[in-house]
């Protein structure tokens, strides 16, 4: 690999700019750290080097181009959980169908373009074990520790067969560090949960309401009412990591999806639009009495209208217009237990309708905005602020439309 000298202040300029996040402190040791490796490398390139240097500016070079794109990809995440040049996007509500209008060929708010990079260790002795890994993960759902032991047997296998020790210390130990090696964690935002009236609070890794420079939000603020009084709920609670060290934790987290990203990530599926497009095209039953075998085709589908009072699902040329049902439940996190041993854990769904039945509700087509945490599930009140954070992202979707380059 041939490696250009990077200036040491790389960290702090370019299109990824997070310096620009206002200042926010979660960026700052990824920023430190890219620019300590830059600096590394310039020091490296008016150097003598011999075969191990270059191996060695080999490797900065690769660390640093899979920080542009990990860069690119918490850009997204962190401008919109600030609400830097937010974008836009079209839906609407009919009872508890949700409506999402996505102009593809405008011109761009929202690149998925992310999705198109080259992801995962470069070395395919490397990257196959990487990808066993996460397909016992994902796909057989196998447990951490097992998939440590697999990682493991993979690395002591290869020395027996002789593998170069480079290669082999390069297979991650850690199965949590493959799936971010190929960009599947998907974008999200935490919140601190009030464990009372659940109201919801912006919260990054980092966040302490002790901290005197960017202090947390310490104590529930919610006013159900005019004239009642706030929830005053304690949103942190102690830690103690020894006998001299107590620290503060959120008392609940919830961690909400971004539906543009999720959208983004779908739309880049290799055949994704031809999937679509075969959605039936026949007009809508008239007879009242006649079965109808797809919502697709029912009345209220076919007669919907979008803010320009043009039918939705035959929209401009050009664009593509997606529809989605919501749902939620409760479900046991634990699995069913005997002895009336009761959790209950809430998701919160959202299925694209625009699939053919056979695919619709299949796990990787279906939207999880977030679960919230039990042991309680809560009421149908107390459960607004999260179908809230989908309402005001559909809201987005509504006018003038989400496009997606």
């Amino acid at each position: 690999m041939h490696c250009q000298q990077r200036p040491s202040s790389r960290g702090q300029t370019g299109i990824y700019h997070m310096h620009a996040l206002l200042n926010l402190p979660i960026n700052i040791p990824y920023l430190d750290n890219e620019n300590q490796l830059c600096e590394l490398l310039t020091v490296l390139t008016h150097m003598e080097l011999k075969s191990d240097g270059h191996a060695l500016m080999d490797c900065i070079c690769v660390e640093l181009q899979q920080m542009d794109q990990q860069k690119e990809l918490q850009w997204m995440q962190q401008r919109h959980a600030h609400s830097l040049n937010t974008v836009l996007v079209n839906t609407g509500m009919f009872q508890y169908i949700y409506i999402t209008s996505l102009a593809v060929l405008m011109p761009p708010t929202f690149s998925p373009e992310i999705h198109f990079h080259e992801c995962g260790p470069q070395n395919p002795i490397v990257k196959a074990a990487s990808l066993i890994s996460l397909v016992m993960q994902y796909i057989y759902h196998t447990p951490h520790r097992a998939l440590c032991l697999l990682l493991s047997s993979i690395r002591d296998t290869l020395k027996l067969a002789g593998t170069s020790p480079d290669i082999v210390e390069q297979i991650t130990k850690d199965p949590h560090s493959a799936s971010s090696e190929f960009r599947l964690d998907s974008v999200t935002r935490s919140f601190l949960s009030c464990p009372s009236c659940h109201s919801l609070y912006p919260y990054n890794p980092g966040d302490n309401p002790s901290n005197p420079v960017h202090p947390a939000i310490s104590h529930c603020t919610f006013i159900k009412t005019p004239s009642s009084s706030a929830c005053g709920a304690a949103l942190w609670m102690s830690h103690h990591l020894g006998p001299e060290l107590t620290i503060l934790k959120p008392c609940r987290c919830y961690l909400h999806q971004d539906l543009k990203s999720w959208v983004g990530c779908l739309l880049s599926h290799k055949g994704i639009e031809d999937i679509f497009e075969s959605a039936p095209s026949q007009g809508p039953v008239t007879d009242p009495d006649a079965p109808v075998n797809d919502i697709w085709l029912s009345q209220v589908f076919q007669n919907l209208k979008d803010s320009t009072g043009q039918l939705f699902l035959y929209g401009t040329s050009g664009e593509g217009h997606l529809v989605f049902s919501f749902a939620t439940d409760t479900f046991h996190p634990l699995g069913n237990k005997t002895a009336k041993q009761s959790i209950s854990s809430t998701g919160i769904w959202l299925i694209c309708l625009n699939f053919p039945e056979h695919l619709r509700y299949l796990q990787e087509n279906i939207f999880l905005a977030g679960a919230i945490e039990g042991p309680d599930k809560p009421s149908n009140e107390k459960i607004n602020p999260y179908i809230q954070l989908v309402v005001n992202k559909m809201l987005e979707f509504w006018n003038p439309g989400v496009f997606f380059s």
